[in-house]
C-alpha cells in the first residue's frame, strides 16, 4: 500500500488513535530516506546521518558556528559529502525539529559547562584545543589481551 493510499485514513484517526500509530513507527528505526535515520535509543532519537551517531542538528549547528563542509568532512572521517547533502536536504525538509534540537541542546551543554572550571581555576573555553588532539590509526582496534584483563580486574 502507498503512502498516498494511507493518507486519507490516517487523517481520518482520532487524535488518540494517530498517537498509537506514531508510537508504533517509532518502536523500530525509522529510515528517512537519503541517508538519514532515527532510533529510538540513539542519540536521543534525533536524526542522524544512517549508522553512526552523527546528528543532523549537530552538523546545522556547526554550520552556524562557522565550519566549513571542509572542515566538517576532515572532524568526521566516516562522513561523505552525500551525507552533508542529505543532513542538509533534512534540515531544510524539518526545519522545527532541528531548531527544537539545537534549543534543547544548547541549553542542556549551557547548564553543564557555563562554569566548567579547569585546574587553574580559569574558566574553560570550548573548542580552545581544536586541532590539538590527534587520534592514532589503531584508535578503534581492539586492546590488548593483557589491558583488557586489566580493565575486567583479571591481573593475574
Amino acid at each position: 500500500m502507498m503512502l498516498k493510499e494511507l493518507e486519507p485514513q490516517l487523517l481520518a484517526l482520532s487524535d488518540e488513535e494517530k498517537a498509537q500509530v506514531v508510537q508504533l513507527l517509532s518502536q523500530g528505526k525509522i529510515i528517512l530516506g537519503r541517508g538519514i535515520e532515527k532510533t529510538p535509543d540513539v542519540c536521543g532519537g534525533s536524526a542522524c546521518i544512517a549508522g553512526t551517531r552523527i546528528t543532523v542538528w549537530g552538523l546545522v549547528e556547526a554550520r552556524r558556528l562557522g565550519y566549513s563542509e571542509a572542515n566538517l568532512l576532515t572532524s568526521y572521517p566516516s562522513l561523505s559529502a552525500t551525507d552533508l547533502a542529505n543532513a542538509w536536504a533534512y534540515a531544510e525538509a524539518f526545519p522545527d525539529e532541528i531548531e527544537t534540537e539545537i534549543q534543547k541542546n544548547g541549553e542542556v551543554m549551557h547548564e553543564k559547562l557555563v562554569s566548567f572550571p579547569t585546574s587553574s581555576n580559569r574558566i574553560a573555553s570550548l573548542g580552545c584545543d581544536r586541532g590539538k588532539l590527534v587520534l592514532p590509526e589503531d584508535f578503534n582496534a581492539p586492546l590488548p589481551k593483557e589491558i583488557l584483563a586489566a580493565f575486567e580486574g583479571d591481573e593475574a
